[in-house]
This record gives C-alpha cells, structure tokens and sequence, in this order.
C-alpha cells in the first residue's frame, strides 16, 4: 500500500488515516484511525505517516494474538510513533537551518513578530508580572544617581513601569514598520489600525501624550422620568459637601488599590490572578464615584457603587464595544430597549463588593487611611441562595437530563455542519474544535470551564500509564488550591481519537484548543466558547428546568452537576468524587477529611469510566471518518 492511500491533507494539516483489520474493530471499538501530524512539507509528513503506519501495523499483529490489547494501547502506539518522528523531523530542520543559514525576515513577519512580542510583554504586565528584576531596577536607579526605593514591593512596581513601556516600545515599532511598508491594506492587510489603538492607549496611560484627556460633560435625565440618559461616568463629589483637605501628592484610590493586590498576592493572601480580576470592579468605583484619595470617601460613595451594581445588565462589557463605553451609558444603554431588562444575581453584585470593602480594612491596616469610628464599607452585602430563590442549594443549578444531553449530540457541530463560521446550520463539514470536544470534556469529567479552557498541549500526560488532564500547573488560574488535581481521561475519549487529535505531534505550549483566548473584559479563557456552546444547546432546544417552574442558567456546570450526582448513585467515596471534581473535603469534616491523602490516579480513572453520556460512539466516529474521506 502506497503512502498516498493513508496521508490525506485537511486543509494545510496532514492527516494519517489507517483502517483497522475487520476482526479487531469490535474490541478497538473504531473502523479507522485518523491522526493529525500537523502542517509540514509533503516530504517530512510521507516519511511520518510511514513511520506510523508500520508502528500500528506492527500493533495490529499483536493485538490478533493478544486480547487484552485495548483502544487506549493503540493510542500510546500512536502517540509514540508520532513523536520519534516529530523528534527526527525538528532535528532535519534544525541541521537544515544550520547548513544553509536563516532567510531574513520579510517586514510582515518582522512587524508581526514585535505586535506578539508586545502582546506577550503586556500580559505579563497584566498578570502583575516584572520582567525586569529588582537588582535590574535598583542598578538602573544608580546609573541614573538616583536613591532606589528601599521597599522590595516599590522596585517591583518600577519594574513594571518598564514592562509596560517595553511593550509600548514594540508595538510602536510594529506600528511604524507596518507604516512604512503598507501592511494594513487589503482582506489579508495586517491589524494595524488596532495596533496603533493599543499603542496610543498605552502612550496614554504612560503619560507620555501631552494632549488632555477629553472631559465628559455631564447630560441631563429626561425630564419626563424616563430612562434617559444617566449622570456622567466620572462623578465628583456635591459642591455643597465638605471634604477633609488633602496633600497634593496623596496617593488615589487606584494606585493604593493596586498595591493592596500586589502585596497580598505575593504574600499569599489572594490568588495569582486577583489583580486581573479585581479590573472591572476597580473600573466601575472609578467611573461611579471617582478615583479620589482615600479619605475623601463615604458611607453614601459605597451606597451609590452598590445602587449602580444593582442595575447592572446580566451581560455587560463582555463585547469590545461595549467595553469601550462607561458603565452608567451601559445601563441607560440597557434601560432604553427594555425597562424589565434582566440584570446580575446578587451574587455578582457581592463579588465587586467583595472585593472593594476587604480593601478599605487593608487598607486602614496598614496605615493608608485613618480608623474612622464607623466603618463606612460593611454592611452591603445582598441577601443569596435559599433566602432569594426559595431553593436549596442542589436545586439552584441542577444537573442536565440525559433526554436533554441527547438532543446534543444530534446538532451540526457533530453530524455535519454548514462550515466553520456557520456551526449551527446543517451540511457536511465536521471540525473536531472546541464546539465539538468541550461539551464531551466536560460532561465526562466534570471539570469547570476555565479549568479545561486554560490547558495547553503539555497539560495532557500520562501518570503511572494513565493520560489525565495535569491540573497542577503553576500557570493554570484555579479556583481554589483543591482544584489542583489530575483528571484522568475517560475511555471514550479514545474511542473518539482525542489524544491523537489534539495531543500527538503538536508543540508543548500549543493551547491545547487552539481557538481559546484570554477574554479582555474579564480576563478568562472560556468565555468566547461557552457563549457558543450555549447557542448550540439553544438551537438543539436543551434546558434545565428548576423545582420552581425557572429555567436554570449554565452550559458547562450542569455537566458537572449531572456528573458528580450519577458518582454518588454509583456509590463512588465521596473523597474519590471531591479528587475527580475539584472539591475541598474540610466542607464535609470529621476523621474521612482530615485523614484523607490525595487518592491515587488508577483509582480516580476507575470512577471516572463509570460516568457515560447518552450517545453513540461508533455513530460519532463514523460521521468523523465519513468526512474526513
């Protein structure tokens, strides 16, 4: 058999495809076996897919003579072969550069190459990363004489001035190169345009534009009582109220705010991510009651934040153009087109509170602010759960029917759909992305949305022979220190060729779904997909319906829900269901959690191969393989 007969190209990838021999089909549980070797040159993918097809064929012959042979084994074969030739393939390539020299860079790569480059610094900065030491800063104070800061956490924030100016510098070069040679023109015409958004943006927020910033000026309610539009974004304080005097060079809410996170991430006190997440909170007091120093704040500032809050649209600054636009515009924006429009739950409402008032006892803890008598931030918090519902707590967000999960399976995404823009129309294009595998994912794992949307490519490993989902990574952003765990994968996700579909032949750091992106408005990964995924379940008519009559909110939750109710009917230990699902065990007490040690991965992927999802397998990969020809 030639090579041509199993190297097919999918777009610009190379797929290997073999058959599998009639009398192995039933215990392999496919017909076929597809497996990415990703985009190379014709030369490199014929030799790979040689090199595989006489690892499986070799495979094939044992598994005649031995029975316990499995899918799973068939997919380390696989993987194997795949990644002795990556290996041969990178080490080609990298004698074939050293031979013959690097080609320079076109201006296009090069301008693009400085916009990631600048992209890559900036979310460093974002992350509350320094890319410059504090032995860098403090050296670079005393080549210019001047007195470093003392303080470790001064250095740090000096550090990342010049990470933000260093992303400023790039992108102003990937700007200016762009300029120079014409590269923003046309369908395939770089970004440039947002580009220079970005770096005028940053030049801003440098001060190092000298053109004023552009004053809002208030506009009047309707006088007839109606919607109109609000008072304007950057509220000041009453003439007629009487403010404690300040020092000029008093720091403002903002910059003590920013060091509060600071300081109490690097002392363990908040999650990594904490600084990132606090941004639309620290935007929205801003824009409601002003970014003043500390002492000139009341008790009817944090009245007026949570009135604001309150009157937030559930879906708010999750577009890039809404995000441009001040929160109350967003509200009247929202008042306008419908006065019962459905706002946040309270629980929201408490997450931005949550954050501002533990800042203001830090605050007067470490000598920011003055002791007042009366704390004017307590007490704000909105009543929640069973109190507002009237439902306990299984009841708020309750598990996905398996009638519901099997309307599904039937949706384009899976049995044909129009094209890859077009996902929730039917044809015959069938793309293995997000949309296809993270409903699987997370209705056979049970794992939260940010949790699996985060994973590269390294992420998926084996531990003592078993593939699990690494969740211990230091760059994964958790939930909770429990939810560092390992998740081994389900066997039906080798019966679907997961592995070899987005692990084999791929680099490391790869996300491991390709289309996921840090979303800027509230810096998370799942949140382009899930508002698809949701679409999809819209089309296929899915819903949850409470005790209450109310249609249930979630796309990837109810899953996780579904999942750790039909472990507990299995009757799977609780502590093997809370090391699968990410759970603390202190919230069920006694000797079981204080005498539990972590649970071994072969007795996690155990349970884990308990959990099914109602549909069928061979009929999905069939659809899979129909296309693929």
């Amino acid at each position: 058999m030639g090579v041509g007969s199993y190297l097919r190209l999918k777009g610009r990838s190379s797929v290997f495809r073999r058959k599998v021999p009639q009398c192995l089909r039933a215990r392999l549980a496919r017909t076929e076996i597809c497996a990415t070797l990703g985009v190379v040159g014709k030369e490199s993918a014929e030799r790979g897919a040689r090199q595989v097809a006489v690892a499986v064929d070799n495979f094939f012959l044992r598994a005649v003579r031995d029975m316990s042979l499995t899918a799973s084994d068939l997919s380390l074969v696989v993987a194997k072969a795949i990644e002795t030739w990556r290996e041969d393939h990178e080490r080609d390539e990298s004698e074939t550069v050293l031979a013959r020299g690097r080609m320079p860079a076109t201006p296009r790569d090069t301008a693009k190459i400085l916009a990631e480059t600048a992209e890559m610094v900036f979310r460093a900065h974002a992350h509350g990363v320094s890319l410059h030491g504090n032995d860098y800063v403090a050296d670079s104070f005393a080549a210019a004489e001047l007195e470093p800061p003392v303080d470790p956490v001064d250095l740090h924030r000096v550090g990342r001035g010049l990470t933000l100016g260093l992303s400023t510098f790039y992108l102003g070069a990937a700007v200016e190169l762009a300029d120079r040679h014409d590269l923003g023109r046309g369908i395939l015409g770089l970004p440039v345009e947002r580009w220079r958004a970005r770096h005028q943006k940053l030049v801003r927020q440098l001060g190092l534009d000298e053109t004023p910033a552009r004053v809002r000026q208030p506009v009047a309610r309707d006088a007839s009582g109606g919607p109109g539009r609000p008072e304007p974004a950057l509220a000041t304080a009453e003439p007629n109220r009487q403010l404690p005097t300040v020092a000029p060079d008093e720091p403002v809410f903002s910059t003590v705010i920013a060091e509060s996170l600071e300081r109490r991430i690097k002392t363990g006190e908040l999650a990594k991510g904490a600084l990132q997440d606090a941004q639309a909170t620290i935007r929205i007091w801003i824009e409601v009651v002003g970014d003043r120093p500390l002492k000139t704040y009341r008790r009817e500032d944090m009245s007026r934040f949570q009135e604001i809050l309150v009157q937030l649209p559930k879906h708010y600054w999750r577009s890039e153009a809404a995000r441009k636009k001040p929160i109350l515009d967003v509200i009247a924006e929202a008042a306008s087109v419908d006065a019962n429009y459905v706002r946040v739950q309270n629980t929201t409402v408490n997450k931005h509170l949550c954050i501002i008032a533990p800042f203001f006892d830090w605050a007067v803890k470490h000598g920011k602010m003055l002791e007042s008598a009366q704390n004017f931030w307590t007490g704000f918090l909105l009543p929640t759960g069973s109190k507002v519902t009237g439902l306990e707590i299984n009841e708020e967000r309750p598990g996905w029917p398996d009638d519901q999960i099997a309307k599904l399976f039937e949706h384009p995404v899976y049995t044909g759909r129009r094209s890859e823009y077009f996902y929730n129309e039917p044809g015959s294009v069938i793309i293995r992305d997000g949309l296809y595998w993270t409903p699987v994912v997370a209705g056979l794992h049970g794992m939260r949305r940010e949790e699996f949307s985060q994973l590269r490519v390294r992420h998926v490993k084996q531990i003592e022979g078993i593939w699990v989902f690494d969740l211990h990574g230091s760059d994964i952003n958790l939930k909770t220190s429990w939810s560092r765990r390992y998740v081994p994968l389900h066997r039906d996700l080798f019966e679907l060729g997961f592995v070899e579909d987005k692990v084999v032949g791929r680099q490391p750091d790869e996300m491991l779904f390709t289309e996921f992106k840090r979303s800027a408005a509230n810096a998370v990964y799942g949140d382009g997909i899930g508002k698809r995924v949701a679409r999809m379940m819209e089309r296929a008519g899915m819903q949850v319906i409470r005790k209450d009559g109310t249609e249930s909110d979630g796309v990837y939750h109810p899953f996780r829900h579904r999942l750790r109710t039909l472990l507990v009917n299995k009757n799977v230990n609780e502590a093997v269901i809370d090391s699968i699902t990410g759970h603390s065990p202190k919230r069920r007490g006694g000797q079981q959690a204080r005498y539990t040690d972590t649970v071994h991965v072969p007795v996690l992927k155990q349970s884990i191969d308990l959990v099914y999802l109602p549909y069928d397998i061979q009929k999905l990969n069939k659809k899979w393989l129909d296309c693929c020809r």
